[in-house]
């Protein structure tokens, strides 16, 4: 039996007025009425008495009416399961992680972490985004990431943020072919970095300020991304310090040198610490550690 015409006969029963039932159910007069004829034509009765003043059930009509109702009220209930069931489905889509990358040093890392939290929480998507470490910053603490991963940012004092150390990777001293640092036999202090007449490249605020003690005369540049560095040591205007893996991205004319002082970037995973995160994340989280964990000790990842 056609609900929407059970569901007319339901509205004009109640309202015994066709401009008021139309209302209710937000359909036109004309189209209620030829409603209401086609269920009396499939039912084989009538089902009101109509004059120009008034409309009221007849005694058949009347007795139809708990029948109706109860169509109507268990296609109500129908409808809200398939509506909770819908929003249920919605919201296991909604789970994603939105991870914001600030340099390619994390090609390797990146995409053994969504293997690894894809097959442990498969109800969960991943989305990436990169961009300077500025910006990504900037993105996590409007709620526009969820965790981002960085290098050379000190994070750790950062109000209401966590943050997951995932490795300290050693620093090396860059200069273009035929820098007078090349000449130099053995480690290079960073006292003698001052000498050199050139500015110092970098992005880590940490090594910005270690330098800066070593070598006040120093012109530091702070520069947005490792990149921004490579066409000025290419040009000669200037030098760097950056992690030891950067090595295979840059060119035949620049040289790594070894610093007489050891120093280390960290490249850290952060994300906005919130009381009212759902429980997944907490469970992600959980995870997150876990494979950071054994994540430079080319473990299988399993938990004990």
């Amino acid at each position: 039996m056609n609900y929407v015409l059970i569901e007319s006969f339901c509205a004009l029963a109640k309202r015994l007025n066709f401009t008021k039932a139309a209302a209710d159910i937000f359909i036109t007069q004309p189209s209620l009425s030829r409603n209401i004829v086609m269920l009396e034509n499939e039912l084989g009765f009538q089902l009101f008495h109509r004059s120009k003043h008034a409309v009221a059930l007849t005694d058949l009509g009347k007795q139809f009416l708990p029948y109706a109702e109860a169509i109507k009220a268990a296609n109500d209930k129908a409808a809200l399961f398939a509506a909770a069931i819908s929003k249920n489905a919605q919201s296991a889509i909604m789970k994603e992680v939105r991870i914001g990358v600030a340099t390619f040093q994390f090609t390797k890392f990146l995409p053994a972490l969504i293997s690894y939290m894809s097959a442990e929480m498969p109800d969960i998507r991943f989305s990436v985004t990169d961009g300077l470490q500025d910006d990504i910053f900037q993105q996590l603490k409007e709620n526009e990431l969820d965790i981002i991963l960085t290098e050379g940012h000190s994070l750790g004092d950062k109000k209401g943020l966590d943050t997951l150390l995932i490795s300290r990777n050693l620093m090396k001293l860059v200069v273009p072919v035929g820098h007078p640092a090349t000449m130099v036999n053995g480690p290079i202090p960073l006292s003698t970095l001052q000498w050199y007449g050139q500015p110092l490249l970098t992005i880590d605020t940490t090594i910005h300020r270690i330098v800066k003690e070593q070598a006040p005369a120093l012109e530091v540049k702070q520069m947005h991304a490792s990149t921004q560095a490579l066409s000025l040591i290419e040009a000669g205007l200037g030098f760097s310090i950056c992690q030891e893996g950067m090595r295979r991205i840059y060119p035949p004319t620049v040289v790594f040198l070894d610093l007489e002082e050891d120093l280390y970037m960290e490249a850290t995973i952060a994300w906005i610490k919130d009381a009212n995160a759902p429980a997944w994340r907490d469970k992600f989280l959980h995870k997150l550690s876990v494979f950071v964990e054994h994540y430079n000790t080319n473990d299988t990842f399993s938990e004990e």
